[in-house]
């Protein structure tokens, strides 16, 4: 009773905020420069968004939905039981093993809704990139989720054992020194693993967005162009950097 309680509460939370959160008045129409000579690319728009937001909440939803089930049906303990009787009885190992089984298993649940995102990126001409390119970078994006998940469970594990009651807090200021550190991290040693890099070359492009950090009072080291046209056709600019 108490999870489904559980579930019906965060549903409940979940609609409210989006409730006060969203806009209560229509968004004004777009200029007609915008919409060029063919405006049903906007009705194209709104359809996929819709069809990506099912998706969305189908990825939200399905690891704490397969996290539950593996709990109530006994295979999260029978996997403890397992992994123990095959030699993990280390405290990290049995975390480690852990671990790992539940990335895999949650990646492999996941990747029909993957697919089918690039399927449906690929029927509104968003997306040219292929099957094996995809599955390729899904592998490179699993060991990665390995890596950060071995770093994360192990450590809070950690915290649980050395301070039982100030674990909650030391694993706080770790999670926020560990994003600033991945903030700075991701573009010399995560991005280049997907895109090849390179200085924008574009010279008044390059000396426009200066001048538009200087107005705002950001410094900016460098500007850099990635292939993400390998992946996708849709637009794609950030910026990154740690404060």
């Amino acid at each position: 009773m108490r999870p489904l309680l559980l579930a019906c509460g965060i549903i409940v939370a979940t609609i409210g905020l989006s409730w006060l959160l969203s806009p209560k008045a229509p968004a004004p129409d777009l200029p007609r420069e915008l919409l060029g000579s063919d405006p049903a690319w906007l009705a194209q728009a709104e359809q996929l968004s819709a069809y990506r937001r099912v998706l969305a909440v189908a990825n939200l939803l399905l690891p704490a939905l397969g996290l539950w089930i593996a709990v109530r049906m006994g295979w999260s303990a029978a996997l403890r039981s397992w992994l123990e009787t095959h030699g993990l009885r280390q405290p990290w190992l049995l975390v480690a093993g852990f671990t790992i089984v539940g990335v895999v298993v949650a990646v492999v649940l996941s990747l029909p809704l993957g697919y089918a995102s690039l399927i449906l990126r690929r029927a509104y001409g968003l997306s040219q990139e292929p099957t094996l390119a995809w599955l390729w970078r899904q592998a490179k994006e699993l060991l990665i989720a390995l890596f950060m998940a071995l770093v994360t469970t192990e450590g809070l594990y950690w915290l649980l054992r050395v301070a039982p009651e100030r674990w909650w807090l030391l694993a706080s200021g770790g999670f926020v020194v560990l994003s600033l550190l991945l903030t700075y991290l991701t573009p010399y040693v995560i991005t280049p693993l997907f895109f090849t890099q390179r200085p924008l070359e574009d010279q008044a492009l390059r000396d426009q967005i200066f001048r538009l950090g200087e107005r705002v009072g950001v410094s900016i080291d460098e500007v850099y162009v990635i292939d993400a046209s390998s992946q996708g056709n849709e637009g794609n600019a950030y910026f990154t950097g740690v404060g």
